[in-house]
C-alpha cells in the first residue's frame, strides 16, 4: 500500500505554512513546509533555496527548534542535496523522507506546502498516494496583503489570484488528483470545523490541542518568517484589515466579477455569502 502524501497548494499569502504547522501537531503528520521547493534546487539569490545552500545554514533555524545543520531531518539531507543536486526531484525526496521515516515510523504521513508546485505530483505519484488541499484567500483578503506588501497594482494582484488559482485546479482535475478545496477564510475563522473535515478527507482522526502552534514537531526551514517566531504564532490571527475597504466603490466594482469564483474556492465549506 502506498504511503500518502499531503500536498498543500496556493498562492504565497495564503496560509500554507500555517496549516502545514498546524496539521503537523497531529500525532500521524509531519510537516516540511515547502521542502519540495528546497529540495529542487531553485537557487536565486535570497530564496531559501539558495540560502539553505551556503554556509548561512549555520545560522538559520527550524521549527525543531534547532538550526538547520543540527535538525535530524534536514541537517544531512541538505549535506546530500548540495553533494547531489543534478539528482532528480524523487530521489532526493526518497532521502527526505527516508530521514523521517527512521525517526517518526513508517506510518507517518508527510505534508508538504511548496505553494504552486504542481509537478512534483506527478513525479511521486508512483510512490505517493497524493492527497491535495487547494488553499485559497479571499481575493480581498489576499489582494490587500500583496498591495500592503509590496505596492503592486491592484488590477495585476486580482489578475495574479484568478489565473494561479484557475491553473492550480484546471492541473488537479486534468491529472485526476484527489483534492479538497479549502478556503484560509473558513480556516481562520472557523478552524475545528474545517479541521474536522479535511482529517475526515485524510481518514484519520482529529485530535485536540492542534491550535498551538509552537507545539508542532514539524521541520519547516522554507516558509513564512512567522514559522519560528513562537510567541506570535501560538494562535492563528485573522488579519480583517481588507474589510475596512468594503465601503470603496471602486474597488467592489473590480472585485465583483470575481465574487462567484471565490465563493467556490473560499467558502464552499461552510457557506457565506459576499
Amino acid at each position: 500500500m502506498k504511503k500518502k502524501l499531503i500536498l498543500i497548494r496556493g498562492l504565497g499569502h495564503s496560509g500554507t505554512t500555517i496549516l502545514d504547522t498546524i496539521l503537523g501537531k497531529h500525532s500521524s503528520i509531519v510537516g516540511i513546509g515547502e521542502g519540495i521547493r528546497v529540495l529542487r534546487g531553485v537557487k536565486k539569490e535570497g530564496t531559501m533555496p539558495k540560502r539553505l545552500r551556503t554556509n548561512e545554514r549555520y545560522k538559520l533555524g527550524c521549527t525543531c527548534d534547532n538550526l538547520v545543520p543540527e535538525c535530524s531531518v534536514w541537517g544531512n539531507t541538505l549535506d546530500y542535496i548540495i553533494n547531489n543536486d543534478e539528482e532528480s526531484l524523487d530521489k532526493k525526496f526518497n532521502y527526505l523522507s527516508d530521514k523521517i521515516y527512521n525517526i517518526h515510523g513508517n506510518e507517518i504521513i508527510i505534508v508538504d506546502s511548496s505553494q504552486s508546485d504542481l509537478d512534483s505530483s506527478i513525479y511521486l505519484r508512483n510512490k505517493y498516494e497524493i492527497k491535495v488541499i487547494l488553499l485559497t484567500k479571499d481575493i480581498r483578503s489576499w489582494v490587500n496583503s500583496y498591495e500592503k506588501k509590496y505596492n503592486r497594482n491592484i488590477l495585476r494582484n486580482i489578475f495574479t489570484w484568478y489565473y494561479v488559482n484557475r491553473k492550480i485546479e484546471k492541473f488537479l482535475i486534468k491529472n485526476n488528483l484527489d483534492f479538497i478545496k479549502i478556503g484560509y477564510d473558513e480556516f481562520a475563522l472557523h478552524t475545528e470545523e474545517i479541521l474536522n473535515k479535511i482529517f475526515s478527507w485524510l481518514e484519520i482522526n482529529n485530535e485536540k490541542n492542534l491550535l498551538k502552534l509552537s507545539k508542532s514537531k514539524s521541520h519547516i526551514v522554507a516558509g513564512n518568517r512567522m514559522r519560528l517566531n513562537k510567541k506570535s504564532n501560538s494562535i492563528i490571527i485573522y488579519d480583517n484589515s481588507w474589510m475596512s475597504k468594503k465601503s470603496n466603490i471602486f474597488r467592489n466594482l473590480l472585485f465583483k466579477p470575481f465574487y462567484k469564483r471565490n465563493n467556490e474556492l473560499v467558502y464552499s465549506n461552510i457557506k457565506k455569502n459576499i
